[in-house]
């Protein structure tokens, strides 16, 4: 060991007091570059005729503690406990720092250390007494964890966590717990603070953001990637994770602006796929396949399937339900609505679904059911998911009442050809002479005289019957054939053409009818 000459000291004192000062102002970045700058060189180590460089060496080490640079400050400690083996707080400083990282012997010898000349401090005692008890901890959550005891584990790993956050190994399997427990958001955000603790590592970079990605938000930003190209721009595991989540991080958000925009048909193209492009919905499943086979192997219980747990997929499913709803195409709305229900069975977007196939089956007690549901989840404000139950409502009260499609024997989504046709042939087996009678014969007059005008089939279609005298649009307003003469066979005639009686028989025998 040496001592500085006066030159030497001269020249150290003009970065000693600036040090100083950027230490007092917070910039520790700054006080460890002057520290060093005094030494002449970060390694070297000098003994100050006029200020011991132990005390340098200590303030320069709190600029490193203050900076997260753990292990450099643990170097100045050691270096001043070579210089002073009676600078006892060292120890103590030292200790913090292996009690934090998990090093429970180290920080134990380094307690022991410090209390033998300072027995009655409270302080230093109380971590003796956590470091021991943090040690025993992780023994025990490490077997919770080996039999899969995870909310015991989670609870072990926590303690340990309190005294020691820089550790790692209990970082790691806290993580391990929580998504063994199902708590996704907890999992991710441990392996997050994990990702922060090491940068540099590009394994844990794509675990992070891919988990992210998938499960919790697609955001572009991918941050835990950025670092780490950052920290190496020319890591190519990190590069490609980026350029795929980022593409489809794109096509995610071109659909969601489509789906904000109501661009129904747009957003099916992307989500659905087209004759050129692939199906969205498909590539996202692809991928979160890849990188549950690559980056979260051993995360995840065999018995979670993680398509069922991804928010972000959740929402794409939605958005074609959604769609495919709002153009109409319950059929092709099936599949995504069905999927939507089984990730989140109280998602109003699937429900809506599920009840517009229930009313295409003319199941109306079910669909008003499903859609009262849907709107409580809602909160009972949502205005389009209201129309529809409203409709609903309608429907199952026309279907108590009368169903003109039913009388003619038809489907709802009957065109005009198949609906003339049906009534022709329901005409003949009504007719009081075919063993039918007078009032079968006016209720499928009255079903084809709605079914056939395209207004009023519309307007049956949204469960308001136009001959229904209690509806103030009802135009019946009593006998819904009174501009037919009152005779609920003149329109069947009208509609045979020729001689106007379409039970002529062979021999030209004719039927007559008094009224």
């Amino acid at each position: 060991m040496r001592s500085l000459s006066a030159a030497s000291i001269e020249e150290a004192a003009p970065f000693l007091r600036d040090g100083n000062a950027a230490l007092l102002k917070g910039s520790y970045l700054d006080a460890v570059r002057l520290f060093g700058e005094a030494f002449g060189a970060p390694s070297s180590i000098f003994l100050y005729d006029l200020d011991p460089s132990y005390v340098t060496l200590y303030k320069r080490a709190t600029a490193y503690l203050s900076l997260g640079r753990n292990s450099a400050a643990v170097e100045d400690f050691d270096a001043i406990l070579k210089l002073n083996p009676k600078f006892f707080k060292a120890y103590l400083e030292k200790a913090k720092v292996q009690a934090k990282e998990g090093q429970y012997s180290a920080a134990t010898k380094s307690l022991k250390a410090f209390l033998a000349s300072n027995p009655s401090d409270s302080a230093a005692s109380e971590l003796l007494d956590s470091v021991k008890s943090a040690e025993k901890s992780l023994i025990s959550a490490r077997k919770s964890f080996s039999k899969k005891h995870y909310e015991a584990c989670i609870s072990t790993t926590s303690s340990v966590i309190e005294v020691s956050p820089l550790l790692h190994e209990a970082r790691e399997m806290r993580a391990g717990c929580y998504f063994g427990a199902g708590d996704v958001d907890n999992g991710i955000g441990e392996l997050t603070r994990l990702a922060t603790l090491d940068p540099s590592s590009a394994d844990l970079a794509i675990k992070v953001s891919s988990l992210s990605y998938f499960l919790i938000n697609t955001s572009p930003t991918l941050p835990q990637l950025k670092q780490c190209l950052h920290y190496d721009p020319d890591s190519k595991p990190c590069k490609k994770a980026f350029k795929e989540l980022k593409a489809l991080s794109k096509q995610v958000t071109q659909s969601t602006n489509f789906i904000s925009g109501s661009s129904w048909r747009a957003a099916l193209n992307i989500l659905r796929g087209t004759a050129n492009k692939p199906s969205l919905l498909t590539t996202f499943d692809e991928l979160l396949a890849k990188y549950q086979e690559s980056s979260f192997q051993g995360i995840f219980p065999p018995s979670v399937d993680l398509k069922k747990i991804s928010s972000p997929r959740l929402a794409l499913w939605e958005a074609a339900c959604k769609a495919h709803v709002q153009l109409g195409e319950v059929k092709k709305a099936k599949d995504a609505c069905e999927e939507v229900l089984l990730m989140d069975e109280e998602s109003v977007d699937g429900l809506v679904g599920k009840a517009e196939g229930l009313l295409k089956d003319e199941e109306w007690e079910q669909a008003v059911r499903v859609l009262e549901r849907a709107f409580e989840i809602g909160g009972r404000s949502n205005q389009d998911v209201a129309n529809r139950l409203q409709k609903a409502q309608r429907l199952l009260k026309i279907s108590r009442a009368k169903d003109y499609y039913k009388v003619l024997d038809v489907s709802r989504d009957a065109d005009a050809r198949t609906i003339k046709k049906a009534y022709r042939k329901a005409a003949k087996t009504a007719h009081p002479d075919k063993g039918g009678s007078e009032a079968k014969m006016a209720a499928v007059n009255e079903a084809y005289e709605v079914l056939s005008n395209p207004e009023l089939k519309a307007r049956f279609d949204n469960g308001d019957d136009p001959n229904d005298t209690s509806q103030p649009s009802g135009h019946g307003r009593g006998s819904p054939f009174a501009h037919h003469g009152g005779s609920p066979f003149e329109h069947f005639f009208h509609q045979q053409g020729g001689g106007g009686n379409p039970f002529e028989g062979q021999g030209g025998q004719k039927f007559h009818f008094k009224f």
